[in-house]
């Protein structure tokens, strides 16, 4: 297959105009580059060991693939539509925390790639389905509000018709979804390697000018639009400028160059995520200030047949915390009420010694429920006390935030 060349200009040696470029190409024209550029790659060692395929690249792709995971609020279970997968190693790493990914690329010899990692390379564990889908640059192949979050790492300058491509990432998003975008700066197309990249692959490098992608997003119906500023290259200090920053702080030196750093990182390269509808409310499926209070309100030891012995207990359980609990069940981020054995020197003997699924639908910040359940006795003699917490499963206890148990004496 044949790669694309850029249009002629009259001084080949003259900068690439990247709007003249967009112009002067059809869809058709851009898809065939695309597919031309992963279709003649030889060797795909590179494509298919990101982020990990050099150690230039590597601090920087993982330091934004986590910020865009955490800031984005990315949660286990989540559909993620991974826009401009490339060899999709973004998305096997999604998929590996648990979510469900689509990986959406123009290019099938791109989308081939992401099945040979995902066959030679298989996720740990049984994960949800990561599948892959052909784009024709104008249409997202997926049913509306059928996604909670869209992934775009350094893919979105990438596009030719960029209003057109947010009212379909609007239009596939859930309400309250939101898309995350890492992507370069305002002047990205003038830099020596996208003016390389245009001449030679035909590939589009355009400028993110984040007001023209405000107002785009507003007119596809995406509500509102928030910013996390990278700062991943350290500012370096020698011993006795640390010994002074951990005693004084920011000194005027330390503090110009830091901003400094910051300014100029963020006019290079952007962070940005776009808010469908109302923002979805935090869930405890994330650790982040899950707090609860426990209130014991009756302990009843009872004999059963057979001699058994059991503990009935009563208690209020109040949410605390600004997230919603999910209901009670064994899944990622429900919510139980855990109960430990402990020894008398107050250490765990047994951590999962018993768990009581008491909620019955997702509890909201601020209600409270009264739960009720037995315990046996247990017939081991080194414990002395039953300890009460709370546990958002697969997540933590909440007694790891500071959150109140209860105790009670065998």
């Amino acid at each position: 297959m044949t790669v694309l060349t850029a249009p002629p200009v009259a001084d080949a040696t003259a900068p690439i105009d990247v709007r003249a470029l967009m112009r002067s190409l059809t869809q058709e024209q851009l898809l065939a580059a695309a597919e031309a550029y992963f279709a003649t790659i030889q060797d795909p060692t590179f494509h298919l060991s990101k982020p990990f395929a050099n150690v230039d690249d590597c601090p920087t792709h993982l330091v934004n693939f986590a910020r865009l995971l955490r800031d984005g609020h990315f949660l286990r279970g989540h559909r993620v539509l991974e826009f401009g997968a490339g060899s999709c190693w973004a998305g096997r790493l999604l998929n590996q925390l648990g979510m469900a990914v689509t990986s959406l690329d123009v290019s099938r010899s791109a989308l081939a790639l992401g099945e040979r990692l995902k066959r030679e390379r298989p996720v740990y564990g049984r994960q949800p389905e990561h599948a892959f889908l052909l784009y024709d640059g104008v249409r997202i192949g997926l049913p509306d509000r059928s996604m909670d979050r869209v992934f775009c790492f350094d893919a979105f300058h990438h596009v030719a018709n960029p209003e057109q491509t947010l009212r379909e990432l609007a239009r596939v998003l859930d309400d309250g979804g939101v898309a995350a975008f890492c992507e370069p700066g305002p002047l990205h197309s003038h830099t020596a390697e996208s003016q390389r990249e245009m001449r030679q692959y035909t590939v589009i490098e355009n400028d993110v000018v984040i007001e023209d992608i405000w107002q785009a997003a507003q007119a596809a119906g995406f509500s509102d639009i928030y910013f996390s500023l990278q700062t991943e290259s350290p500012v370096r200090l020698g011993y006795p400028e640390f010994l002074a920053f951990r005693e004084r702080g920011f000194d005027e030196p330390l503090a110009d160059s830091l901003q400094s750093h910051i300014v100029q990182r963020n006019r290079d390269a952007t962070m940005f995520y776009l808010i469908k509808g109302a923002a979805g409310r935090a869930d405890s499926r994330r650790r982040d200030g899950l707090v609860g209070d426990l209130r014991l309100d009756q302990v009843q030891r009872v004999v059963g047949l057979a001699g058994m012995e059991h503990l009935k207990i009563t208690l209020e359980v109040r949410n605390l915390s600004d997230a919603t609990w999910l209901r009670s069940g064994g899944g990622h981020g429900c919510v139980n009420l855990g109960v430990q054995l402990m020894s008398e020197q107050e250490q765990p003997v047994n951590p999962n010694y018993a768990r009581h699924w008491f909620l019955k639908r997702d509890l909201l910040p601020g209600e409270a429920v009264t739960a009720s359940f037995d315990v046996p006795v247990p017939a081991r003699t080194d414990a002395c006390a039953l300890r009460i917490d709370l546990v958002s499963e697969s997540v933590c206890w909440f007694a790891q935030n500071g959150s109140r148990t209860e105790r009670i004496p065998l």
